[in-house]
């Protein structure tokens, strides 16, 4: 996908289908029928540009592939990959590997401590939301990198036994600040993966009438929701996070900026069945739009929701209904744009997006 930056440092298959990737940051301009332009989308972020992405095909032997892609942006250039292994969890066919060419005791407990809380909390969601047979068994190998190091990787592996494998890259120092929200990426990731295994389960009823692009929006709204369902259950907490603050311009010509959600007249068009979006921003700006908007709905302009708050509660219960296939969702945005009640403007410190440093 063009919004993501990749280098392959190796492959020996022809990747083919849609990556699907967390956020960028760009500038965008663009235009539909019904909202007249995009006037200016500014991806406004509290640490480091890093998209990922997950993608399935075939090579040119027809065998199943499946690609993980991970950037991350820095000053420097990675000093050794792929490090020590630091800490090996598994426990009902989920395993995590935590790689770092700096190893510490910190850093291998905190690792293995999150690894487990993610076991924990995936077991019982594979269950209610994928197929019991056949039975994936998932391995996240999880290389950790220096705060200012770089890394453009993606790996294709060709898809065997119904095993999954997938690497992925993250920041050393706030795991070892205890700060596991890395768990939400990885189910962010893996939510898009069986997405596209798992297709006649989680597709999304053609009678809806939704557009590709709209299902594309639904599923990113899907898949950021699981990923912050997963740090309730790992981390405690959620924060506001990578989503983004944006400018629209009206079919009157009038810019109305949104502070990452929509108004109910907005949600309304935007989810009404075949509504025309551009399909260049469906996962990038408008499936996290549909989350900030439920944020504000829920938490109202609040910067972080903990376990025990309310809107924990109504996103822990989103996550058990609402989002397997993601179309399920719709019914409860609809009740939302219908209640004459635009959610709170959500307002974010704007003074964080360029943060050089821990």
């Amino acid at each position: 996908m063009k919004l993501c930056e990749r280098l392959k440092f190796w492959t020996l298959v022809l990747p083919v289908s849609v990556v699907a990737c967390a956020t960028s940051q760009s500038q965008m301009s663009g235009s539909g029928p019904h909202i007249t332009e995009i006037k200016k989308m500014t991806h406004v972020f509290t640490d480091r540009v890093t998209p990922r992405g997950i993608s399935v095909g075939r090579n040119f032997l027809g065998q199943r592939t499946y690609t993980s892609v991970s950037v991350m942006k820095g000053e420097q250039p990675l000093a050794e990959l792929p490090g020590v292994l630091i800490s090996d969890s598994q426990g009902e066919g989920i395993r995590l590997r935590f790689y770092y060419h700096q190893p510490s005791e910190k850093l291998s407990l905190n690792t293995a401590i999150m690894a487990e809380k993610f076991i924990d909390a995936l077991v019982p969601v594979r269950g209610r939301m994928w197929p019991a047979e056949p039975s994936f068994s998932f391995t996240y190998n999880i290389h950790l990198i220096g705060w200012d190091e770089r890394i453009d990787g993606e790996i294709t592996r060709v898809f065997r036994n119904n095993t999954l494998e997938l690497n992925f890259y993250a920041r050393a120092l706030p795991i070892a600040k205890n700060d596991f929200l890395f768990a939400g990426t990885l189910a962010h990731e893996t939510f898009h993966l069986m997405k596209r295994f798992y297709p006649e389960k989680g597709k999304m009823n053609a009678k809806s009438g939704l557009n590709k692009a709209q299902k594309t929006m639904f599923e990113e709204a899907g898949a950021t929701l699981f990923g912050h369902c997963m740090d309730l259950q790992v981390s405690g907490e959620i924060p506001l996070g990578h989503n983004p603050v944006s400018t629209i311009t009206n079919s009157n010509n009038r810019a109305e900026t949104r502070k990452g959600s929509f108004n109910d007249h907005m949600l309304g068009r935007f989810i009404e069945p075949g509504f025309e979006i551009d399909k260049d921003y469906a996962s990038t700006i408008f499936g996290p739009m549909l989350f900030t908007t439920l944020w504000a709905e829920y938490g109202g302009q609040v910067e972080m929701i903990n376990v025990g708050d309310p809107a924990a509660e109504k996103f822990m219960n989103l996550c058990e209904n609402n989002i397997w296939p993601p179309e399920k969702l719709i019914p409860v945005l609809q009740k939302m744009a219908d209640d004459s009640v635009d959610p709170p403007e959500l307002r974010r410190k704007q003074a964080l997006a360029n943060k050089k440093s821990p």
